[in-house]
């Protein structure tokens, strides 16, 4: 285990083995991030395999499969927007190829590669099957242990999976990883191969009101590429399992070679089901098969994140940008813009 994590502000919460009994319940869940205030990062939780290391697992779902990467091109800055703002993750998109060409630029060039891959994520559409292949092989394998056992949680997500040739090197260098960024999403992130440099702060009050420029276009996400920020910093080894509330500030950085992370987005059943007593509700938009949220994910997902952000001050202001969005966003090609329930 990395010894030089770096914990000051205590913004976050170190649970090792001892104290999570390697099992993830609910009560510990609320418990080891103080009523989801802050994340809570789970030493050694989920049993992982070497399996994982090995190319012949991301062989089986397919060479001829298309996804999408980034392969890293001198020392361009890289970020999730454009010169203009609008999102489109150029930090893990700029090639289109196979599985097979992908999986070669990783295990056989050793090239400084990225991808962002699976089902769910905030305003990045990716319409490739190999990565959504690849990430639901990985789900089954690492929720096949018995270790999450969180009542009425459903997880979907999206997984990252890429190749460093630089021990932590910054995005705003064009390196393999993410630089700060909030989303308003809850997730539970496992770390699958390699380490990860993780720092990450909770929003300030008054966040809600600044900061305009950071925002994305379509949530009230934000990013600050080359942000100097004070964090608590923490090193993500193979096992370890990341709680990480909605918008919590965080930025990413990848050790040298191999590196797999999952980030699994919550849907709680329970709090969906509570919402059926609303007769102004239409459910039909949150409607799953037995826990099966293929067409309504997205939206199952967020309003779980919006439950969960509104327990804490910090989080609940941001979403003010959220609620300006739904009311205000323009719409159409004309530009318009539409107000009110419809």
């Amino acid at each position: 285990m990395v010894s030089n994590s770096r914990i000051r502000y205590g913004y976050i919460n170190v649970i090792e083995p001892c104290e999570h009994k390697g099992e993830l319940t609910r009560d510990k869940v609320e418990r080891f991030t103080e009523g989801f205030s802050k994340p809570a990062l789970l030493r050694r939780l989920a049993p992982i395999g070497e399996e994982f290391s090995q190319r012949s697992f991301f062989d089986q779902v397919g060479s001829g499969k298309n996804l999408q990467w980034r392969v890293k091109a001198g020392d361009q800055p890289v970020s999730m927007r454009d010169e203009n703002g609008a999102s489109d993750y150029n930090y893990v998109t700029g090639r289109v190829g196979t599985g097979q060409e992908f999986l070669d630029d990783i295990f056989t060039h050793h090239l400084d590669v990225y991808s962002h891959l699976g089902t769910i994520s905030s305003s990045y559409n990716d319409p490739y099957e190999w990565g959504k292949d690849a990430f639901n092989l990985v789900k089954q394998q690492v929720f096949s242990k018995p270790w999450f056992n969180v009542d009425a949680w459903k997880v979907t997500g999206h997984m990252f999976l890429g190749y460093s040739t630089q021990e932590y090197g910054e995005p705003a260098r064009g390196a393999v990883g993410s630089d700060w960024h909030i989303f308003p999403t809850l997730n539970i992130f496992v770390m699958i191969a390699g380490t990860k440099k993780w720092s990450t702060r909770p929003p300030q009050l008054g966040d809600q009101f600044r900061d305009y420029d950071l925002m994305f276009e379509t949530s009230s996400g934000r990013e600050a590429p080359g942000g100097d920020y004070e964090a608590d910093i923490v090193y993500v080894e193979p096992g370890d399992v990341l709680i990480n509330p909605p918008f919590e500030w965080h930025k990413v950085l990848n050790a040298r070679g191999l590196s797999i992370g999952a980030a699994f987005r919550v849907i709680d059943i329970d709090y969906l089901s509570k919402l059926e007593n609303r007769r102004n509700l239409d459910l039909s938009k949150v409607a799953h098969d037995n826990g099966n949220f293929a067409e309504t994910e997205e939206l199952a997902h967020f309003l779980t994140s919006v439950n969960y952000a509104s327990r804490h001050i910090n989080r609940a202001q941001m979403l003010l940008n959220d609620i300006e969005y739904a009311y205000l966003r323009k719409r159409g090609n004309a530009g318009s813009v539409k107000i009110g329930h419809r």
